[in-house]
Order: structure tokens, then C-alpha cells, then sequence
């Protein structure tokens, strides 16, 4: 006959309570199963340990789950666990009704006494003269202190510390030749994916319990922070290794490494990890800081149009991954014609250069500006929506002229048609954005010049 609901919750009730019963046995050592009971969980946890010096864990995770086995196990308040194997990161781990994972081994080893409220028995490494740690509990019953509980629990772990700092040692070393690795393999056309790979790899090495790179490279369009755990906010304190700096002249890296109370930063090998990662990413950043030599308008000092192309296809992949929207600018300086014919070539080409040193002048960092031919320009605006545009279109109307007045007569003003395209939803074609922005700088020039126009179904003149 199939078990009811109601039936499952009754026996659920008295599962409970045979536990509860059990547990009352053994705290009495007058009950005549308490003994019984004492050495089966004595075994049980014995096993349990064992079973986690198999699974070869990192030395701090197997702290971890070494005191939750002593809670999970046995009817104690609290417990600790401190050791310090040379050469390797100190481990802390407390659960329960414990003073906290502060203690560490110096202050455990006098107190090897203990107290009627936490005891302690200590843990040896190779030599076993010389303790190298502790294992502490807490509320413990009668029976189990009567049972050696405390010091055989103590003797396993100390049986089991050579091979995980074995372990432990290899386990760093590999960590530390894969991040080395994976950063000797950035290649000139690297992408936030292999940053991000990076940043997972610092984040898995042996102590450390996040990572975070906060980028500012031209390549990404604007600042980009990779974090390990995105959800979790990882504290700068004194368990923080943290490297902040230019990386090259146009972009600059601040990585931290959280490791926590059991991590060790000068174990890690951070600054040898930190020095391959600024190498690494200036050799790259150096090659395409000659590339942008080559995309740089040789009259006026930016883009030229190969390089707005490819500002293009970067905004158009970081809004898709990001969801962020981006902004094109078509600008054509207005009667523009009439200064060289009035004024000659050479002062229309300092118009030009004057004219570009007013988009300097406006744009952020990581915008790119670029000459699209002639007396015509162009600005590449990422993660900026219709709002942002506009308001960069009115500081470009209001700079453009006091940027050309130094090099033309005081009786002209000189002045410019903006058009704007703005993506919104990562759908439209860069190209496509640009005929939009290019026709709305023409609606700009056929009504009345000096103005913008952002492009819409019905175009709104300002």
C-alpha cells in the first residue's frame, strides 16, 4: 500500500524523535546504548574523513568541509581547525560556537590544555614533536571526551596532511603554469572572452575565492570589469592582492585577487602572475596602438575611414553582447567650400584640424572620431542612447566655432550639420546606421545649417 502524505509526516515525526532520542542516549553516559552509540559515531566520522582525504581537495576546502563533518556528525557546538604547513598558505576553518577562524596555530599551542568549554588536541605534520596545528571542539558530550573522540579525530588528520599538502603543492603549481599559460596566449585580436577566461583562472587558483579585472583599453569601447562572481561584492582588505596601472599609453589594468582568511598572497605568486599579465597586454596594445598609426588621417589627427570602419563593427559587437545602445555622428562642415575659395587651401586644412580638435575636445576616451572624406566627419559613440547623443550634439554646435575663430577672419563663422543614428536594440547594420545619420545630416543642411537632426522615422530638426 502506498505511503500517504499523512503517514510520511508521521513518520517523519518519529524519525525525529528516535534521533532525538539517540542523541539523548549518548549525551547520558548512564544510558545503556550510549556507549554503542559513542563508538558508532567515532567510526562514522573516522570514515567521513577519510572519505574527504580521498576526494583530494584544495587544503582549504578540505578545512571546510572537515569541521561541517564534525558538525554534521556529531552533537557538538562548534569546532576549529588551524594548520600551517611550511611553505604553504595557513588554513583557518571554524563552524558553530567557536571564537571565530582567527586562532591560529602560535595561540593553539598554548592552550593545548582547552577548558571544560573548547578543547583542543594538536595536529603534526612530519615531525611528531612538532605540532603544526590544531583541531578544536566545542560543547562536546561527556562520552565522546571519555571515548578519545577529540584526539583520534586529531591523529586522522594528521595522517592525512602530507599527501593533501602533496597534493596541495602540485595543485598550486599547476594553477599557476595554466594562468601563466593562458595569458602567454593572447593573441593581437584578443577579445573580453579571453579576459574573462583569464579572470576565472586567477579565481581558481588554490586560496583564492574571486577575482576581478577592470579594463580600459580603446579596443572595448570604454571601461569593462570582469568579475568572477559577478553577484558577490569582493572586499579590498588585507586578504586582497591588487595591482593597479597603466598598461600601456592608451590603456591601463586594475586586477585583485581575493584569497580570504586562508589564502596567502605571497604564495600565490601573484606579482609574477601580474607582471606576465601587464607584458603580455602592452606587447598587444603596442601593436595595435602602430595599427592606429596606420588608421589615423595624416591632415588632422584622427580616424581615417578605415578605422572608422572598424569602430563600427566593435560598437555593433559590444552593444550585441552587452544589450548597451550606440550612437553614429555624420558631420559636414557647412560652406565649407567657401573658405577655400575665399581663403585658400591652406587655411580650409586648418579649418580641418581646428574642427577635429573641437571633436577632441567633446568626446569621451573611448569614443572614436574619424574623417569620412572632404570637409566630412564621423563619431563613433558607444554605450550612448538618443539622450546622450544630443547632448553631445549641442557641445559639437557649440565648440565647433570658437575652435575655427583663431584661424579664420573675425567676419566668419564657421559652423557644422550633424546627423545621428542611434542603435537601440543591437538589430540595425552599422552601415545602414551610417546612410540613416548621413541623411539626417543632410536634413540638417537643407534647413538652415547649424543644427543636428537625429534620425527617425519623422526627423526631429533642433
Amino acid at each position: 500500500m502506498p505511503l500517504r502524505l499523512g503517514s510520511a509526516s508521521r513518520a517523519l515525526t518519529d524519525l525525529d524523535r528516535t534521533q532525538a532520542g539517540a542523541l539523548t542516549s549518548l549525551q547520558d553516559p548512564a544510558s545503556e546504548h550510549g556507549a554503542m552509540l559513542t563508538a558508532l559515531l567515532v567510526s562514522n566520522t573516522l570514515l567521513e574523513l577519510s572519505k574527504l582525504g580521498a576526494a583530494r581537495l584544495s587544503l582549504s576546502a578540505f578545512a571546510d568541509a572537515a569541521v561541517s563533518t564534525f558538525a554534521q556528525c556529531a552533537p557538538i557546538d562548534g569546532s576549529a581547525l588551524v594548520f600551517e604547513v611550511p611553505d604553504l598558505a595557513p588554513v583557518r576553518s571554524a563552524t558553530g560556537n567557536w571564537p571565530g577562524p582567527d586562532h591560529d596555530a602560535s595561540f593553539a599551542r598554548a592552550e593545548w590544555a582547552g577548558s571544560e568549554e573548547f578543547l583542543t588536541a594538536p595536529i603534526f605534520g612530519t615531525d611528531p614533536c612538532v605540532p603544526i596545528g590544531f583541531l578544536g571542539i566545542a560543547g562536546s558530550p561527556t562520552s565522546l571526551v571519555e571515548a578519545g573522540f577529540l584526539s583520534l579525530a586529531a591523529d586522522q588528520l594528521s595522517s592525512m596532511l602530507g599527501v593533501l599538502a602533496d597534493a596541495e603543492r602540485l595543485r598550486r603549481a599547476a594553477a599557476t603554469t595554466e594562468t601563466l599559460a593562458l595569458i602567454g596566449s593572447i593573441s593581437d585580436n584578443y577579445e573580453e572572452e579571453d579576459l574573462t577566461e583569464i579572470t576565472l583562472k586567477l579565481a581558481s587558483l588554490p586560496g583564492a575565492k574571486a577575482a576581478s579585472l577592470l579594463v580600459e583599453f580603446p579596443r572595448f569601447g570604454g571601461p569593462m570589469l570582469i568579475e568572477s562572481s559577478p553577484t558577490t561584492t569582493m572586499p579590498i582588505d588585507e586578504f586582497t592582492s591588487q595591482r593597479v596601472g597603466p598598461v600601456d599609453r592608451d590603456g591601463s589594468l586594475s586586477l585583485s585577487v581575493y584569497w580570504g582568511p586562508s589564502g596567502a598572497p605571497s604564495d600565490s605568486k601573484f606579482e609574477s602572475i601580474a607582471d606576465r599579465l601587464w607584458t603580455a597586454l602592452g606587447r598587444v596594445e603596442q601593436t595595435a596602438r602602430l595599427l592606429s598609426e596606420v588608421e589615423t588621417d595624416e591632415l588632422t589627427g584622427v580616424g581615417n575611414r578605415r578605422r572608422a570602419s572598424r569602430a563600427l563593427t566593435q560598437a555593433t559587437a559590444r552593444a550585441k553582447r552587452t544589450g548597451e545602445a550606440y550612437a553614429v555622428f555624420m558631420m559636414d562642415l557647412d560652406k565649407f567650400k567657401s573658405v577655400n575659395d575665399t581663403y585658400g587651401h591652406e587655411i580650409g586644412d586648418q579649418v580641418l584640424k581646428s574642427f577635429a580638435a573641437a571633436i577632441e575636445d567633446v568626446i569621451r576616451g573611448y569614443d572614436v572620431a574619424a574623417r569620412w572624406g572632404g570637409e566630412e566627419f564621423l563619431i563613433v559613440c558607444p554605450s550612448t542612447n538618443a539622450y546622450g547623443a544630443e547632448a553631445l550634439a549641442r557641445r559639437l554646435l557649440e565648440k565647433t566655432p570658437e575652435r575655427c575663430a583663431n584661424v579664420l577672419p573675425e567676419e566668419h563663422r564657421q559652423t557644422v550639420s550633424i546627423g545621428i543614428a542611434v542603435c537601440e536594440n543591437a538589430t540595425t547594420d552599422s552601415l545602414e546606421l551610417v546612410r540613416k545619420a548621413d541623411a539626417a545630416m543632410y536634413h540638417a543642411k537643407t534647413t538652415g545649417r547649424n543644427r543636428y537632426v537625429v534620425a527617425s522615422s519623422a526627423p526631429i530638426i533642433r
